[in-house]
C-alpha cells in the first residue's frame, strides 16, 4: 500500500474532510503511536512503583516515629529514674552524716576515763571506806562491749540495744543525778584512791563521785526508783537512798534539802533534793555513790547520756 486515505467526520450534518498519508507518513504515525504507548506503559509502571515505594516509605517512616516515640518515653522513664536515684542519693548522704554524727557522739559517751585526783581538797567530803571496798563492773558494761567485740559494732546495734533494754534501762542510773550547765557543776572529787581531804596526810578510798555546784542545786533521780532511806547521818549529813531494779543503790549525800519520804517510789528525772554542806564535808557538793549487790561501783561509769550531760568533758 503506497498511499493511505483518512476520514475525518466533523458532525453529522457537516461535510466530513479526508487526509491523504504516504506510506512514509504512515509509518511515522505508527511509530509514533508505538512510542507514546510506550511511554504510557513506562510512565504507569513508574507511578505505580513510586506509589508503591512511597506508601512503604511511610510505613517505614511511622514504624521509626513510633519507634523514636517509645525510646523517648524510655529515656524520660531513665532520666527520671536517674533523678529519683540521686535525689536518694543525696538523702542517703545526709541521713549517713547524721548517723555517723550521732554513732561518734553516742561512742564518745559509752566509756567515761576517770578523772586524777587533785590536791584541792574543797568541795569533798563521804564515809570512810576499807579497802575492801573495790571497782565493780557496771551494769552497762555489755553496752560499752557492743562497741568493741567484733570486727564492726556501729550505730544500728547501739540502738537496736537500746530498743530492746528501754524498759530495763529506766531503771538503771544512767542520768547525771545534777541539774547544771557546765558552767557551775563540775567533779570535785573522783571515784577512788584520794588524800584525806581533812588531814591532808592519809590515803583513803573515796568509794562515791563529789560534784560540786551552787548551794540547793537541784538533785534528780537518776532512774525508776523506790527511796529506801532518808534521814541524817554523821557522815553524809541528809541523805537519801533509792533502790533500783537489778540489785542497784544509789545515795545522795550533804543535801540541804530532801523532798522524798522512805517509801516513795521516784521515776527518773524527778527532783528529790537539794545541793548542800551537811556532814562531813569540806563545801558544797553532792556525794553520789552507786552500789550494786554490796560492791561500791564508779558512778561516772553509769552516766553516759552524753548528749545533755554537762560533766561530759570533765569525766
Amino acid at each position: 500500500m503506497e498511499k493511505a486515505t483518512l476520514l475525518l467526520f466533523q458532525g453529522p450534518n457537516k461535510p466530513y474532510r479526508t487526509f491523504t498519508l504516504s506510506k512514509r507518513g504512515i509509518r511515522i504515525l505508527l511509530g509514533s503511536a508505538a512510542i507514546l504507548a510506550l511511554l504510557a506503559g513506562t510512565l504507569a509502571y513508574t507511578s505505580i512503583s513510586l506509589l508503591s515505594s512511597l506508601s512503604d516509605t511511610r510505613e517505614k517512616n511511622q514504624l521509626l516515629t513510633e519507634q523514636v516515640k517509645s525510646q523517648s518515653e524510655k529515656i524520660g522513664e531513665l532520666d527520671a529514674r536517674a533523678s529519683a536515684l540521686e535525689e536518694e542519693k543525696e538523702a542517703q548522704a545526709k541521713e549517713l552524716e547524721k548517723v555517723e554524727v550521732l554513732e561518734g557522739k553516742l561512742k564518745n559517751f559509752l566509756g567515761f576515763p576517770e578523772e586524777e585526783s587533785g590536791a584541792a581538797a574543797a568541795n569533798q567530803g563521804g564515809i570512810p571506806s576499807t579497802i575492801g571496798d573495790t571497782l565493780g563492773s557496771p551494769e552497762l558494761a555489755d553496752l560499752e562491749a557492743l562497741t568493741t567485740d567484733g570486727p564492726h559494732k556501729g550505730l544500728a546495734e547501739i540502738l537496736n540495744f537500746l530498743e530492746d533494754e528501754q524498759e530495763r534501762m529506766k531503771s538503771v542510773p544512767t542520768l547525771l543525778p545534777v541539774k547544771g550547765t557546765k558552767k557551775d557543776i563540775w567533779i570535785s572529787c573522783s571515784f577512788g584512791w584520794r588524800e584525806n581531804p581533812f588531814t591532808g596526810a592519809e590515803r583513803e578510798f573515796h568509794n562515791g563521785l563529789d560534784i560540786a555546784g551552787p548551794y540547793k542545786t537541784p538533785i534528780i533521780a537518776p532512774a525508776d526508783g523506790t527511796v529506801v532511806a532518808s534521814g541524817e547521818d554523821y557522815y553524809l549529813g541528809q541523805y537519801i537512798k533509792i533502790s533500783h531494779k537489778g540489785g542497784i543503790t544509789t545515795t545522795y549525800g550533804h543535801l540541804a534539802k530532801r523532798l522524798v519520804k522512805r517509801g516513795e517510789k521516784v521515776s527518773r528525772g524527778a527532783e528529790i533534793a537539794k545541793m548542800g554542806n551537811t556532814g562531813r564535808s569540806t563545801g558544797t557538793h553532792l556525794h553520789y555513790a552507786v552500789i550494786k549487790d554490796g560492791r561500791y561501783l564508779n558512778p561516772a561509769e553509769y552516766i553516759w547520756d552524753g548528749l545533755n550531760n554537762p560533766l561530759a568533758s570533765r569525766m
